[in-house]
């Protein structure tokens, strides 16, 4: 059985594999949208995340990561919707007291 985060990826990927890259912004702005996918992460990659952080990562999140290790969707010239490699996420961890403490909470 195809599990959501699998079928969404697909779903996506057909579209973009069809020229659908073209988005329409409610202002009426429209661009075309880049889409950058991550080799996989594995399951020890996961592990090694959860037990140094102590982060509870959502079973859908580890899923795309044991597909995606992270990604870039709807890039544009200034921005992009970020979906986080592991290496990310322990840099973020890494430097937290240092630049996000007040920003961000730790969890």
């Amino acid at each position: 059985m195809e599990t959501r985060v699998k079928k969404t990826l697909r779903a996506l990927k057909e579209r973009i594999a069809k020229h659908q890259t073209f988005i329409q912004q409610e202002g009426g702005e429209s661009f075309e949208a880049d889409f950058v996918w991550n080799e996989p992460a594995s399951e020890a990659e996961i592990l090694s995340l959860i037990e140094t952080t102590g982060w509870m990562i959502p079973k859908d999140y580890q899923e795309f990561l044991l597909l995606h290790n992270g990604a870039s969707l709807f890039k544009a010239e200034m921005s992009a919707m970020k979906l986080h490699s592991i290496k990310e996420l322990l840099t973020y961890f890494e430097e937290y007291e240092e630049f996000y403490k007040y920003a961000y909470p730790k969890s």
